[in-house]
């Protein structure tokens, strides 16, 4: 959320979010952040939960394939 405020800040608008499909070190989800010096949106910690959500599920199901 650091990044986003910084963004924001700078006058960076929300373009989208996404995560990444390749977990970080510690296996913990790194997210992929579309920034638009046009963008009007705004991001919110509703949309982060469920696209936290949506990664959890996906390396669940992942991890139970192998």
């Amino acid at each position: 959320f650091q990044v986003w405020n910084s963004a924001q800040n700078l006058g960076w608008g929300y373009s989208g979010l996404t995560w990444s499909p390749i977990q970080g070190p510690a296996g913990n989800i790194e997210y992929l952040l579309w920034l638009n010096i046009e963008s009007k949106l705004s991001l919110d910690l509703k949309a982060i939960a469920q696209i936290t959500k949506l990664a959890q599920q996906e390396f669940n199901h992942s991890s139970s394939r192998i």
